[in-house]
Order: C-alpha cells, then structure tokens, then sequence
C-alpha cells in the first residue's frame, strides 16, 4: 500500500501541475508544486504550494481554493481509482 500511496503522490502532482498552468491565469506569478500528501485512507490529497512573487501569494492561494472542486474533476477523468481524494492547498 505504500508504494501505492506514493504513486498516487506522484501522478496527482504531475497531473495538477500541467492543469494549474493550463487554467489558472497568473501572468505575474510563478505556482510550483512542492509537495502531495495523501493520508492513510487516500481520501485528502494535501496540495503544499509555492508561489513566487510573494506578493502574490494570498490572491493566488485564494484562486486556488476557488479552483480546487475543479482541478478534482479534472483528476476524476484522468485517474482511474475508486474515489479520487479532495484536494487541500497549503
């Protein structure tokens, strides 16, 4: 189950990573992905985010969050997994 979880890690981050560029409109901020973790029952997926200007950070965290039901369903057609876990940014 282990291997499973950081698989899962992975490919979430990977997959995040390419969306959040494709949606998210930041001309003047950079997002990188710095980190996922999934709890034991892979049902939360902990999004840790880095953002650069600083400055932009609490407007870009907010769109985030805003975007995060969205960048689910965008995980829900690409994995294929029971249940796909909510995502939470930090």
């Amino acid at each position: 189950m282990h291997y499973r979880k950081e698989k899962l890690e992975s490919l979430i981050g990977q997959l995040l990573s390419k969306e959040i560029v494709r949606t998210i409109e930041t001309p003047d901020a950079l997002i990188t992905i710095i980190n996922v973790s999934l709890d034991d029952k892979l049902e939360t997926a902990k999004v840790y985010v880095e953002i650069f200007p600083d400055s932009r950070g609490k407007e870009v965290k907010k769109e985030l969050k805003e975007k995060a039901r969205a960048l689910r369903h965008f995980l829900v057609k690409k994995i294929n997994i029971r249940k796909v876990p909510d995502i939470v940014f930090k």
